[in-house]
């Protein structure tokens, strides 16, 4: 394997980089056009890098195999600078050998799936736009945890578990745009003058002032926007044309077909996690299992897979999972095992 600039693994593993290759805005655009015009001599380096994250084409193959890692891995080690150039030495004359390389490799393929895969918007803490410097703030809700924060406008957010959203500082004087993932409930304050904007993995939300709720988990089958108050458009990442939501009435974008509809919904329920309350409704078993990790912080394995595809209904009222498991495991027909914060599933024949 041949050896690759440490420069160059240091921009695959910049999520803020990856953004600006696969999504480019406004901010991550004027960034790296500004660090280009201040680093001319790293043109060659950022294009190499570039060419690299594009070959992945990790939207399109969200599951690894165990060959395609070993592809990827020897793209990025194999990659070398064009015949000329020096060898860059970022720590003086110390040399890293190639073990360490092929771990650093390996590390930015990681940090790369996370990004695609787990459709994770993350942001650096500042991003210059001209001769503006924007502060970011991002907040990070964990497994088994929620959380209400403040926004700079006055709005309120109510986070979920697993979500996390990301803000400036201070909005400016035409908008107030957010980035999310993960389910939320927002009280937006009212302003004519500064629409408020979220953009999340699969859906663009624009209101003026108004209360919704938006569930979008990258690992779940569908995302959706449930007006409460007020009046928003919503549009999906493929779907241009806006739908316009009145109270009462949610838009579903199923992310397989691509398809996005607008249905009615049920207040109550849409909102009952606010309260610690636990509600499924015919949901299919892993995405069961993946609210159930949210919701308590545990990881849960199937040990024995149902023979048949499994709906699970319940209502739970801030219950311990123990509870909860007891519970499923008689309407659902399973054994389980709850060890500290793992949790085995064995389904009966």
């Amino acid at each position: 394997m041949k050896n690759l600039d440490k420069d160059i693994l240091d921009l695959l593993g910049n999520e803020f980089f990856i953004r600006w290759i696969k999504n480019p805005d406004d901010v991550s655009r004027a960034y790296w056009e500004k660090w280009m015009a201040s680093y001319p001599e790293k043109s060659d380096i950022v294009h190499r890098a570039k060419s690299i994250i594009e070959s992945f084409e990790l939207r399109d193959q969200p599951a690894l195999s165990p060959s395609r890692y070993e592809e990827m891995l020897n793209t990025i080690l194999d990659a070398k600078k064009e015949k000329g150039h020096k060898n860059l030495e970022p720590y003086g004359n110390r040399k890293i050998d190639n073990v360490t390389r092929s771990w650093y490799a390996a590390a930015v393929i990681s940090a790369v799936i996370t990004f695609f895969a787990l459709s994770v918007i993350l942001t650096p803490e500042v991003a210059e736009v001209g001769s503006l410097v924007i502060s970011l703030d991002t907040i990070s809700v964990p497994q088994g945890a929620k959380r209400t924060i403040k926004l700079p406008d006055g709005s309120i957010v109510k986070l979920n578990s697993g979500s996390t959203i990301i803000y400036p500082k201070t909005f400016d004087s035409k908008s107030r745009r957010v980035e999310f993932s993960g389910e939320g409930l927002f009280y937006i304050a009212r302003d004519e003058s500064r629409p408020f904007i979220l953009k999340s993995q699969s859906l663009n939300v624009n209101v003026l002032g108004t209360i919704f709720n938006v569930k979008d988990y990258g690992k779940d089958p569908r995302s959706s926007v449930a007006l409460l108050e007020g009046a928003l458009e919503v549009s999906s990442s493929l779907q241009k044309n806006p739908v316009s939501l009145e109270p009462g009435n949610a838009a579903i974008y199923e992310k397989k077909s691509g398809t996005l509809d607008t249905d009615v919904f049920d207040q109550k329920a849409v909102t009952a996690w606010t309260e610690g309350i636990l509600l499924l409704k015919a949901v299919d078993l892993y995405e069961t299992i993946r609210i159930l990790e949210d919701w308590y912080g545990v990881r849960i394995k199937v040990e024995v897979p149902p023979k048949e595809n499994v709906k699970i209904s319940g209502y739970f009222d801030n219950e311990l999972l123990s509870n909860v498991l007891q519970s499923l495991s008689y309407t659902v027909n399973f054994d389980y095992v709850l060890e500290d914060k793992k949790v085995s599933l064995t389904f009966r024949k």
